[in-house]
């Protein structure tokens, strides 16, 4: 039987200015997706309120129905613009007084408020607005991390997010649990957010750091999955296509929300690999069936000193698709293997 009370609260806010390319609804629904995913507590209720949908009177009413009872955990997450005023909804700024009071009336153990602001160029220690710091700074329990929001440009891992939301997202994805919650193990604020700073100082260097505020340690964000497999996943059928390519069908079960490999290589008949890439897939529901298509270097073929020299000649060479779904662990939810022969240099090639 389902707990009466949910033992999480989280509620996440992404509010796009008309030079942020959209990236703050963005961070909040994937910070929204993995909490409430299958590594989120499950014991939990959340809401998600981006763009225009972020009003002034859908927020209040949120906010409202928040305090309506007791909570041991919750987190509330903005990506947008703050300042003095408040914080940057569609129609206007959310008075900074309303935050406070808000805040002042959660019947919670532990409160966690996550800021990912966007601003001009200013230095890091200005971004954050004074009256959120010292909000933070005047409630016993309360716990603020802040940090200025960043979008990863195309071509890079994350593109489209922002720094910080691609670094917290990993975490929550790879840490280490050091929090036991009923029964589990979870990942903590305060190692969530150590292993952000470490993936922004890995990817980014050192700017952009979160600022934190109040002791943190003792609420548990996501359950770790580096020592357990979380739900299940396998390669259902693959079709060849042109060049060095196909299509892939593959399922996953009880995976919402968690960052899942699909993972390929082309090999030769002796398993020696030509080839290999991957792309990353987060199923949106606990039960996906899904297709993808995926595609290598059709000169993984032809640069090949004997294989390339065989097919312009005419021969035969038989290869192999190797396909893996794999956990963020690098452990295996499944492998099949198929095999194909090429009897011409693959289209787009160049010739050797």
């Amino acid at each position: 039987m389902a707990p009466s009370r949910p033992s999480h609260r989280f509620f996440c806010l992404g509010v796009p200015g008309k030079s942020d390319l959209g990236f703050p609804a963005t961070n909040a629904e994937a910070i929204f997706s993995m909490l409430t995913g299958a590594l989120g507590p499950p014991a939990a209720r959340a809401v998600c309120l981006t763009g225009e949908g972020a009003t002034k009177s859908a927020v209040v009413a949120e906010l409202e129905a928040a305090t309506e009872g007791p909570v041991r955990f919750y987190m509330m997450y903005f990506s947008g613009a703050a300042n003095a005023k408040g914080l940057r909804l569609s129609d206007g700024y959310l008075d900074g007084g309303i935050v406070e009071r808000h805040f002042d009336r959660i019947n919670a153990s532990a409160v966690l408020l996550v800021l990912e602001v966007s601003s001009g160029p200013r230095l890091d220690s200005d971004v954050i607005p004074k009256w959120v710091e010292a909000m933070a700074e005047a409630r016993p329990g309360f716990r603020l991390a802040a940090t200025r929001a960043t979008r990863i440009g195309a071509g890079s891992e994350g593109a489209g997010r922002g720094r910080f939301a691609a670094a917290l997202l990993a975490a929550l994805d790879r840490a280490e649990g050091d929090l036991d919650f009923e029964g589990e193990s979870y990942i903590s604020d305060r190692r969530a957010l150590e292993e952000a700073r470490a993936e922004l100082l890995r990817r980014f260097g050192v700017t952009h750091m979160p600022e934190q505020v109040g002791l943190f340690g003792d609420f548990p964000l996501a359950r770790c999955q580096t020592k357990a497999q979380v739900g299940s996943g396998r390669i259902v059928g693959f079709a060849v296509g042109k060049g060095v390519s196909g299509i892939v069908r593959f399922a996953t079960e009880g995976r919402r929300g968690v960052p899942t490999r699909l993972h390929y290589e082309l090999l030769d008949a002796t398993d020696e690999r030509l080839a290999e890439d991957e792309l990353r897939v987060v199923p949106t529901v606990d039960h996906v069936v899904s297709s993808q298509r995926i595609r290598l270097s059709p000169d993984a073929l032809a640069a090949h000193t004997v294989w390339g020299s065989t097919l312009e000649v005419g021969g035969t060479v038989f290869v192999q698709f190797r396909i893996s779904l794999l956990d963020s662990a690098g452990r295996a939810l499944d492998v099949k293997v198929y095999a194909h022969e090429y009897d011409a240099l693959p289209r787009g090639s160049r010739s050797p």
